[in-house]
């Protein structure tokens, strides 16, 4: 009774000053934060005082909409309209009922008359731009958004919704789309989306923990909602959920996501991706199968399926798949990427070569390599070998001196930067060699140990990736300006290491100069340590530095095969699921010699102490002092 007694008093104030938006917006806001019943309860006192009236007719009719009864909704909005033609909420419910029904024309239309009427209102500014998005104006939906804004309604909603889009275009400043979403959670933090959008933003820029923070607050309003679960077991991947326990967590969060939205198409492709990670290929086929029982078709889902079933040699299912990709609008990176893995599982070299044409590549037409490999059969054969991906490249290119020893002509199927700088590896021929050079045979690189018949590590005794000499000279002139020893590094911003500071301030107290990669930050480097970055994408300075410097620091990248390549002492970080080249248990590769490597384990991970790691070190640091290596650049 007190608080129907206040409601009166409120509905007087409200109705003696005439103001229908103020009251509506009152009992709105009641029904945006799911306090039906308080909605309830005012409109009823309301329209009991002014049953003339066509604003607390039409918020009857959102009452009802919000109960699911849409012929109720429909009549009690009509009549609102009737009552007064200027009723924007009126039209607004009626928008809503004519999309629950699938109209959305005459959605839009409803809607265009609310905005028109009333054109500060946030919710009507939403749905008018939803709709816009439904049917692919996103320029126009972000234009509306903008305008809003300009023109002074500072809503939360507004700026969420605005940020969603901008989210999605790839030329826009992320630090536009942060200002929005930080503005639109303050202005509405009970709203979950908001801190979902926000935790996405922050997982773009690389900020996970932040993410995860915000995405925690998301589900604390809505524990149960698949969209947000589904986005935590992405962000938990992410976060490097990699061994048993950890992927056996995810794939029990996205079991529970997808009981809770059995129609959401993006809980078995994230869920077949943890069990492909689990090493489980069959069960992960097994889910993307039962899938596409239950869910319409959907790009991902297909070029997932035809991934996993060319891993499994199910080639022709893997064919379906794609086909059924394409028809169903799969963006042309994504397919180009999945057709070439097929092309090469599948040993169809002349597809992977049209594939590698669009990418720029060399040759046009190729055929496989026949086994046995002979003399015979390569004699004089121009032979292109394909390089799945950089590391790769670099690992594999040593068997070239072996093709060449038969008689064949070799060159890299790679981007010309790539290409030329491995053009000095033995037996590998220059991209401009004077002679003609069209592709007989196209080899993927990994299938060269099987042709030649040679062991698995290839040959060891000696560096078979130089850089040019050219190169070697200009940075011996930046090495030798510094007196202190000289470290390339490679380590993770996410590797979040108990003992990298104290690996700082060593690397500080010994005058070491960090020679890093392009783009890396190396937050836990002192800010008075020596740091030298590499300009982005030269190939040629980084061997170079490799070269002059007393070693490489790296993790199981594609800068550990190249520095192996090059004969360069190193310590290489060996994740649980490097890969599988470097072996298990030693600490030495016959693939690399000179590296050294340092496994993480399932049971105290990196775990470790600083003095152990610089242990391991400090002979790398004053290696060269007693011992140069022989000059290995070629003129």
């Amino acid at each position: 009774m007190n608080q129907m007694h206040g409601t009166a008093k409120e509905v007087d104030r409200v109705v003696d000053m005439t103001n229908e938006q103020v009251w509506s917006r009152i009992a709105r806001t009641h029904l945006r934060q799911g306090r039906i019943q308080e909605a309830q309860t005012l409109v009823n006192a309301w329209a009991e005082r002014a049953e003339r009236l066509a604003e607390p007719k039409a918020l009857r009719a959102l009452l009802a909409l919000s109960r699911d009864r849409l012929d109720e909704a429909r009549s009690l909005a009509t009549q609102a309209a009737a009552l007064d033609e200027r009723c924007a909420l009126a039209y607004f419910v009626l928008a809503q009922t004519h999309l629950a029904r699938g109209q959305a024309q005459e959605a839009l239309i409803c809607l265009q008359r609310a905005t028109a009427l009333q054109p500060g209102d946030a919710e009507f500014t939403c749905l008018r731009a939803q709709l816009l998005l439904d049917n692919g104006e996103s320029r126009q939906a972000e234009a509306m958004l903008r305008q809003a804004l300009d023109e002074g309604v500072r809503d939360g909603t507004i700026q969420l919704m605005l940020a969603e889009i901008l989210f999605h275009q790839q030329e826009v400043d992320p630090a536009e789309i942060e200002a929005l979403v930080r503005a639109g959670c303050e202005a509405v933090p009970e709203m979950a989306a908001g801190w979902a959008l926000h935790a996405r933003v922050l997982a773009q820029a690389g900020d996970l923990e932040a993410a995860r923070q915000r995405l925690d607050l998301a589900l604390g309003l809505r524990p149960d909602f698949t969209p947000f679960l589904l986005q935590l077991a992405q962000l938990r991947l992410g976060q490097g959920a990699n061994d048993g326990g950890q992927l056996k967590e995810v794939e029990a969060l996205v079991r529970r996501a997808a009981v809770l939205g059995p129609t959401d198409w993006r809980a078995p492709l994230l869920l077949s991706q943890v069990q492909c990670q689990q090493g489980a290929w069959a069960a992960g086929l097994r889910t993307l199968a039962e899938a596409g029982r239950d869910i319409p078709r959907q790009p991902q889902l297909l070029l997932q399926l035809a991934r996993v079933c060319a891993l499994l040699g199910q080639f022709q299912a893997a064919r379906e798949a794609l086909e059924q990709g394409t028809a169903a609008g799969a963006g042309s990176a994504d397919l180009r990427a999945v057709r070439l893995d097929l092309s090469l599982r599948e040993g169809d070299f002349v597809g992977a070569s049209r594939l590698f044409d669009e990418l720029d590549a060399t040759p046009t037409s190729a055929r496989r390599v026949p086994l046995p490999l002979t003399h015979d059969v390569v004699k004089g054969q121009c032979i292109g070998l394909v390089p799945q991906d950089i590391g790769q490249c670099f690992l594999y290119v040593r068997y070239a001196r072996a093709l060449g020893d038969l008689g064949a002509r070799v060159r890299v199927v790679a981007p010309e930067p790539l290409q030329r700088f491995l053009s000095r590896t033995p037996g590998i021929e220059p991209p401009d060699a004077a002679a003609p050079w069209s592709a007989t045979y196209l080899e993927p690189m990994q299938r060269l140990p099987l042709l030649l018949g040679a062991p698995d590590t290839g040959p060891t005794n000696e560096a078979y990736l130089r850089p040019s000499s050219e190169a070697v000279d200009r940075t011996r002139q930046l090495r030798d300006a510094h007196a202190g020893p000289c470290l390339v590094i490679d380590l993770p911003e996410d590797m979040k290491l108990p003992w990298l500071a104290e690996l700082g301030s060593w690397l500080v107290q010994q005058r070491v100069l960090v020679v890093l990669l392009a783009g890396t930050q190396a937050a836990w480097l002192p800010p008075q340590a020596h740091c030298r970055h590499l300009p982005p994408d030269d190939l040629e300075s980084l061997a170079a530095w490799i070269q002059v410097a007393d070693a490489v620091v790296t993790q199981d990248r594609p800068l550990a095969h190249l520095a192996g390549g090059m004969h360069a002492a190193g310590l290489v970080m060996l994740a649980l699921d490097h890969d599988p080249v470097f072996g298990s248990g030693s600490s030495r590769s016959p693939l690399y010699p000179t590296l050294q490597l340092y496994r993480e384990t399932v049971s105290e991970g990196w775990q470790t102490t600083a003095d152990s790691l610089l242990g391991l070190l400090a002979p790398l640091v004053q290696q060269r002092e007693s011992a140069p290596p022989a000059e290995m650049a070629t003129p």
